[in-house]
């Protein structure tokens, strides 16, 4: 306990010291003294200061020298010595620990081979394996320690969380796949300046979710294997098992024998088990396989396939006596056959229909007249302006005797008010004439086409067609005006432009800043498409920044940030611009980044206390005003 006393006698001289701090601890000034206001203040360093708690590393009781020789503190081969002294609080370097007690420094902290006890430091360490950073304890001023470089190195991952170096909170350390992706994950960490790695790792790049790369430590060969000190840990990674019949997920485990196999499961060929095999989520699902099933009325085709007690059955239709059901019951490969045959080449011989009786219909385009077959559009042999049309009639002739009198001009039959091809103003008209095209009858409606697209309303006069004239224009400056010819207007839209909700965009015209909807005419001329990725917007949301367009979707998101500055007397809110606002609330003085409540004493000069009319630094108080 003596020696623990000066121990931490002399930390108490050496961090203010090491850290570069003026302090004053002489009696209250008047006004025309000093006026007792002053922060602690240190040099920039490689790495800014880490807030940690114990559970990141022990409050410090001794600064780096203090009686311990750090090569005493190295094994044989150069490395921390984490060999545990049972006689007490450990005061060798690199020696194991559990908790900060066990150190005689009160320093123990995570590393690459479990928790080792650690010392305060100026610039440097008695190892290369830790790093000289200023780091804090529960809020206190920074003071300097030796903290691993790379504590989690290797350790199996599932995420990047995983692999998070807590006492460097500026070190990106990523879970990366081994060489071998199916055999899992390990955590990786950023290269030191100059792409410096431990032994048996090399510098290399990552590429990142997002894109881009980062410079991580990758271990030489590819691939991580488990240490001692990890078997208590829990430490798990995913990973796959792979063969000619599929691929299984699974995990893996460091344990006190290395890392465990990946399992459970193996893939394997399916069968009939009730159970998913080769792991692709359905069970049972064997090839399908043509198998016979086979009976007294004949063989009809199955597939193999397992029934529900997991045994291999030939599963279909048996076949079955021919039934007058449109089936093929027998699986001779025609339904009904043999039956309902009428022996006319224009009926189909259909058995079934709501009786069940056979029925023989007339096949489309097919007319059956007088009990024989003709074709569609066939001459009645007796007349030669009647015809079979379906249509009209399956079973008599349609022509002049069904439509009134008709017209035979030019070696054709013309039914009553038919028109000349290409000449609708000239008509079949059997009152004026048998023989010869006559201008249509004025007193009845006769469509037709004067050929001029901006009229409407076509009809004869007499043989002569006209119309009335229109106009179109819709008013839209990204529209063509066609008149269409039949009294009616289009208004294609012009390449290179969108009509969206009755408006005109040009191409790539934005809806707004704000969206991410853009018009795209390639791909769509009456519908906003997606605006291409990282293409800036704005999400509504303050508490993101540098928003964009993903450019699959409609969608716009931003990176979101915190702005919680870790202190009681602010208000931290987020501003719309990507930045922070924290507000000192008022009744309180923020002095060397610590909160103190209006009228607090200055913990290290009683004369001095927190004004809130002056929240930046310490004011005499009221008695030596």
């Amino acid at each position: 306990m003596q020696l623990k006393s000066i121990r931490l006698q002399l930390l108490a001289m050496l961090i203010p010291m090491a850290l570069g701090l003026g302090f004053s601890l002489g009696a209250c000034q008047d006004s025309s003294g000093d006026s007792g206001q002053g922060g602690d203040t240190a040099e920039d360093d490689a790495e800014q200061p880490r807030d940690v708690s114990e559970d990141d590393v022990g409050a410090a009781d001794t600064a780096s020298g203090d009686g311990v020789n750090p090569q005493d503190a190295m094994a044989p081969d150069g490395t921390a010595d984490t060999t545990e002294d049972t006689s007490g609080p450990c005061d060798t370097f690199g020696c194991a620990c559990n908790e900060n007690v066990d150190c005689l420094n009160g320093l123990c902290v995570d590393s690459v081979d479990g928790r080792v006890c650690t010392d305060t430091c100026i610039t440097e360490c008695p190892s290369d394996d830790f790093l000289c950073i200023p780091i804090a304890l529960g809020g206190s001023d920074p003071f300097n320690a030796c903290v691993p470089k790379f504590p989690n190195l290797c350790k199996p991952c599932r995420e990047n969380a995983d692999c998070r170096n807590t006492l460097r909170a500026g070190q990106a350390s990523l879970c990366v796949p081994a060489s071998d992706p199916r055999e899992g994950s390990f955590c990786a960490a950023e290269c030191d300046a100059g792409g410096t790695c431990p032994s048996g790792f090399v510098c290399g790049d990552v590429t990142l979710a997002g894109g881009g790369t980062s410079k991580q430590c990758l271990p030489d060969d590819g691939m991580c294997e488990c240490r001692p000190a990890w078997s208590n840990l829990g430490l798990v990674t995913d990973c796959t098992t792979e063969n000619a019949f599929g691929a299984c997920g699974g995990t893996r485990t460091c344990g006190i024998d290395g890392l465990t196999t990946c399992g459970p499961a193996v893939p394997a060929a399916e069968t009939c088990n009730r159970g998913d095999d080769d792991c692709n989520g359905s069970t049972d699902d064997i090839p399908a396989v043509t198998c016979d099933i086979t009976n007294g009325f004949g063989t009809c085709a199955g597939q193999t396939g397992c029934d529900e007690t997991g045994a291999e059955i030939c599963e279909g239709s048996a076949p079955a006596a021919e039934a007058c059901n449109g089936l093929d019951d027998n699986c001779s490969g025609a339904p009904d056959e043999g039956t309902c045959d009428d022996s006319l080449i224009c009926t189909d011989n259909v058995c079934g229909g709501a009786n069940r009786a056979c029925t023989n219909p007339i096949k489309a385009d097919s007319c059956l007249i007088d009990g024989q077959c003709y074709a569609e559009n066939a001459v009645n042999p007796a007349f030669p302006c009647q015809r079979c049309v379906s249509a009209v009639s399956k079973t008599s002739w349609t022509g002049a005797d069904d439509a009134g009198p008709s017209c035979y001009i030019e070696g054709e039959c013309w039914p009553a008010g038919a028109g000349k091809p290409n000449e609708p103003c000239l008509r079949c008209r059997p009152t004026l004439s048998t023989t010869t095209w006559q201008p249509s009858d004025p007193n009845v409606v006769t469509p037709c086409n004067d050929g001029l697209s901006c009229t409407k309303n076509d009809r004869c006069n007499g043989a002569q067609c006209a119309g009335e004239a229109y106009t179109c224009d819709d008013g839209l400056s990204c529209t063509d005006n066609t008149c269409v010819g039949d009294g009616t207007c289009q208004y294609p839209t012009r390449g290179g432009t969108c009509l969206i909700r009755g408006a005109c965009h040009n191409d790539g015209a934005r809806e707004s800043n704000a969206t991410c909807n853009v018009c795209t005419a390639s791909a769509s001329q009456t519908r906003w498409s997606p605006a291409a990725a990282g293409t800036q917007c704005n999400d509504a949301n303050s508490c993101t920044a540098d928003d964009s367009c993903n450019g699959d979707s409609f969608s716009c998101a931003g990176e979101a940030f915190s702005c919680d500055d870790q202190l009681t007397c602010t208000a931290d809110s987020c501003n719309a611009n990507g930045t922070c606002s924290n507000t000192l609330s008022a009744g309180f003085c923020l002095i060397n980044n610590r909160c103190y409540a209006n009228g607090a004493a200055n913990p290290d000069n009683p004369c001095l206390v927190c004004n809130g009319a002056v929240p930046g630094g310490w004011s005499l108080a009221p008695a030596h005003r």
